[in-house]
C-alpha cells in the first residue's frame, strides 16, 4: 500500500512518510537505513498496519540492541504473540518494556520469556489474562528452568482445564446431582461399571455420554484444583473468575507446600489425572516458582503501564555505542 487515506480522501500516511521516517531513525540509532528497512519490510509481511510500521520497527531495533534477540527475531516473535492474543498494534513498546524489565529482574532471558509467552498466549487469552499477565507468568516459569515447549503445553492444559472446571464443575454438576438423585462419584462409578444405565441417564438429560463424562471430569478437576489451592470449590470458582492469575498462583503455591500438609504434590496431581510425566514434571517445577508468580506478574504489569524499561535499556546501549564511536 503506497498511502493511507481517511474517509475524506486526505492522505494520512504514505510510503514517502515511511521512507523519510526510516532515514530519520537511522540518524538516531546505531542501525543503518537498510537494517531498519528490513525490519519494516518484515512488519508488512507480519500483518503490521502501515501507520504502525515505523513505531513497530523502532521497538524491534531497540529490542535487538537491548536483549538477547535479534531485531528480526523479536519482530517475528512479538508479532506472532500479538496475533495470538489479539493485542493492539500500538502496544508493542509496552510489550517490549515488560519483557525487558522481566529479563533484568528474573533469572531468565528475554528470548526464553518470549518463547514461553508464545506457548501460553492462546490459553492465557482464552481464560482472560492480559498480555502483561501472560508475559509475567512466562518469566516465572522460565526462571525455574521450565522449557517453553514442554512447560507451555503443560500450563496451557492446566489453564484450559481450570476454565472448564470453574464454568461447568460446580453449578452444572450440582444441577446434575439434583436431577439424577446421585452424587458425582456415584455417576462416575456408573460410567465405569454400567455403561447402559449411564447412557440412559445421559439421554434423559439431553446429553451424549461424552458430554456427561466431560461434565463429571470438570467437577472432579474443580475438586482437585480447589483442594490443592486450599479452598472450597465455590471459593476457587470465585477466585478464578475474579483473578485468574491469583487462582493459578494459589494452585501452584499449594503444590509447592503440599508436603507441609502431609501429602505430596505427585499424589495430588495423580488424583487429578495429571499423570503424564512431562506435564507432571512441569507442574512440580512450577511449584518451586510459586513465590515468583505474584512478583513476576506485578513486575510485568508495572513495566507495561510505565512503558519505560525498553527505552531506558536501549538508551544505555546507544550511549555505549556513541562513546565507542568517539574512541575511534
Amino acid at each position: 500500500m503506497d498511502e493511507v487515506v481517511d474517509k475524506n480522501g486526505t492522505v494520512t500516511y504514505s510510503y514517502q512518510m515511511l521512507e523519510d521516517g526510516i532515514r530519520n531513525m537511522a540518524k538516531q540509532l546505531p542501525a543503518s537505513a537498510t537494517e531498519i528497512s528490513a525490519v519494516a519490510e518484515a512488519a508488512g509481511q507480519l500483518g503490521i498496519q502501515t501507520p504502525n510500521v515505523l513505531s513497530f520497527s523502532r521497538t524491534m531495533i531497540d529490542m535487538g540492541e537491548s536483549t538477547n534477540m535479534s531485531s528480526e527475531t523479536a519482530a517475528t516473535s512479538l508479532a506472532r504473540f500479538a496475533n495470538i492474543t489479539k493485542m493492539r498494534q500500538t502496544d508493542f513498546d509496552k510489550l517490549g518494556s515488560s519483557i525487558v524489565d522481566l529479563g533484568n529482574n528474573f533469572a531468565t532471558t528475554e528470548s526464553d520469556i518470549t518463547e514461553m509467552a508464545l506457548r501460553l498466549g492462546g490459553a492465557g487469552s482464552q481464560i482472560g489474562l492480559s498480555q502483561a499477565d501472560i508475559v509475567g507468568l512466562s518469566a516465572a516459569l522460565s526462571s525455574v528452568g521450565i522449557e517453553a515447549e514442554m512447560g507451555g503445553s503443560a500450563f496451557s492444559k492446566v489453564m484450559v482445564n481450570m476454565k472448564v472446571a470453574t464454568e461447568t464443575g460446580l453449578d452444572k454438576v450440582k444441577a446434575l446431582e439434583k436431577a439424577t438423585g446421585m452424587t458425582r462419584r456415584e455417576l462416575e462409578l456408573l460410567a465405569n461399571h454400567d455403561s447402559d444405565s449411564f447412557k440412559a441417564i445421559a439421554i434423559d438429560m439431553g446429553l451424549t455420554t461424552t458430554e456427561l463424562n466431560k461434565m463429571l471430569n470438570a467437577g472432579k478437576n474443580l475438586e482437585g484444583f480447589s483442594k490443592v489451592a486450599g479452598m472450597t470449590g465455590e471459593e476457587f470458582k470465585q477466585a478464578f473468575e475474579k483473578d485468574a492469575v491469583g487462582a493459578i498462583g494459589a494452585f501452584v503455591n499449594g503444590l509447592g507446600n503440599a508436603e507441609k500438609h502431609g501429602t505430596s504434590a505427585i499424589e495430588l496431581l495423580d488424583e487429578m489425572g495429571f499423570s503424564e510425566v512431562r506435564l507432571r514434571d512441569s507442574l512440580l517445577r512450577a511449584g518451586n516458582a510459586s513465590e515468583l508468580f505474584g512478583n513476576a506478574v506485578q513486575t510485568s504489569n508495572k513495566a507495561w503501564k510505565e512503558n519505560s524499561a525498553l527505552t531506558n535499556e536501549a538508551t544505555k546501549r546507544y550511549k555505549t555505542f556513541d562513546s565507542q564511536l568517539k574512541i575511534f
